[in-house]
């Protein structure tokens, strides 16, 4: 249904120009317009369909166009700096990677304030006590940047 809304909304932007406009638009010219309005449909649908879902097993974060799943065991932290636009998923050393791997969380944005900083404190929380329930110490010390 927004997709519907956002499509007539363009398409009526298109109508409400003057004819005489309109007739100075090449047809390349539109094309190009017309990608880029897709373009800004789809980043904007990424963005907003993004989500953290935790479960038993792990946590889920899905971002824009793809998924990643982490079992309990290979979470090390969240982390949210001052400066982040979202938190980060910190994931444990392992052999492959010895720093471990940092995936951002676009399902929880800055702008959402002091509702972000508690969803942070929540999850980091659970990461914690599932680490704890599984007998891995409650924090990973993770290398520096």
């Amino acid at each position: 249904m927004l997709l519907f809304a956002l499509v007539l909304c363009f398409f009526g932007l298109w109508f409400l120009l003057d004819r005489e406009i309109r007739a100075m638009f090449t047809w390349i010219q539109i094309g190009t317009l017309l990608f880029f309005m897709v373009f800004m449909l789809v980043f904007m649908l990424g963005v907003a369909s993004s989500t953290m879902t935790l479960t038993a097993a792990g946590i889920k974060v899905r971002n824009a166009l793809w998924t990643k799943r982490f079992d309990w065991h290979e979470v090390a932290d969240l982390t949210y700096a001052a400066g982040d636009s979202w938190p980060y998923l910190q994931t444990v050393p392992t052999e492959d990677h010895p720093e471990g791997q940092s995936t951002m969380v676009l399902g929880i944005q800055r702008v959402e304030g002091e509702l972000a900083r508690e969803r942070v404190d929540e999850v980091r929380g659970l990461i914690r006590a599932h680490r704890v329930a599984n007998g891995l110490p409650a924090t990973v010390e993770l290398p520096l940047d």
